[in-house]
């Protein structure tokens, strides 16, 4: 079945409506669902559904250019992280509806920091199928970047934190798996990252497509939800119901899988069924 460039743009629209929408939600939630249990139903339901979608097309993708092909690797990475992170939000959510106080560490966090692997490797694979490589201008420029995110995220995410919680003591023992799991989101954020920047700089030139535009767009947005994420949870320490972050989580799974659509579209024009 051919996707026409007008069903394409349809697609596009009816996204670019729902993230308008659902950004209006958010900014005025505690109106519409000021209860903490509703809100966090809906907010489980429409990310399940957005991640999920996400990760259907990828997986659809690797199989339609067929996981013996970099290409079909790629695809099927990137969807078995989206499905990491869908099974991760799912668990997360339940801790928050029926316990007292969600456990950390949590087997939500291995889905979580487990989708870190695919996702890593499969951008990774995706930049020898574009055989970029960089220039010493842009190894600089990358170079920079990186090292001013990384300063940032370690000194407010992981050594403010520590700080405030111990005085400079030494680390509990009961507490040393927590700090190290929660010391792991910050770094494999910054390991995406590097992935994503390497990826990132070739748009300038303008040998990425419009899908690879909206895949880098819905991971870095992920990327920073979860940076703005530790940073609420750690730092300011108080959670509300319509957190800025989720709705960034929302809107990445979101890109992702307009990304992942567009190719889809394009390869229902160029390859018909007959």
């Amino acid at each position: 079945m051919e996707i026409s460039k007008k069903n394409e743009k349809i697609f596009y629209l009816i996204n670019i409506i729902f993230i308008a929408l659902f950004t209006v939600i958010w900014l005025i939630g505690d109106i519409l669902m000021p209860e903490f249990e509703t809100a966090n139903i809906f907010q489980t339901i429409v990310m399940a559904i957005a991640a999920g979608i996400a990760g259907i097309f990828c997986i659809y993708l690797g199989i339609r250019y067929k996981l013996s092909t970099s290409t079909g690797k790629v695809w099927v990475l990137i969807g078995l992280g989206m499905f990491g992170w869908l099974i991760g939000d799912v668990i997360y959510s339940y801790y928050e509806l029926y316990l007292d106080e969600p456990p950390f560490p949590s087997i939500a966090d291995v889905f979580y920091l487990g989708a870190y692997l695919p996702l890593s490797l499969g951008l990774i694979i995706q930049t020898r199928v574009l055989e970029m490589k960089l220039k010493n201008s842009e190894k600089i420029m990358i170079g920079i970047i990186y090292a001013i995110i990384c300063i940032f995220v370690i000194i407010t995410v992981l050594l403010l934190p520590i700080q405030d919680w111990y005085g400079g003591e030494a680390i509990p023992s009961e507490d040393l798996s927590s700090v190290i799991i929660g010391a792991l989101y910050p770094i494999f954020d910054l390991i995406l990252l590097i992935c994503v920047l390497v990826v990132l700089v070739k748009l300038r030139g303008g040998k990425i497509n419009l899908a690879w535009i909206l895949l880098i767009i819905g991971f870095l947005l992920n990327i920073f939800a979860d940076i703005l994420y530790n940073w609420e949870e750690n730092v300011i320490g108080e959670a509300l119901n319509w957190e800025v972050y989720d709705l960034l989580f929302l809107l990445s799974y979101m890109f992702i899988s307009m990304g992942a659509f567009s190719v889809i579209a394009l390869l229902t024009r160029e390859f018909k069924e007959t």
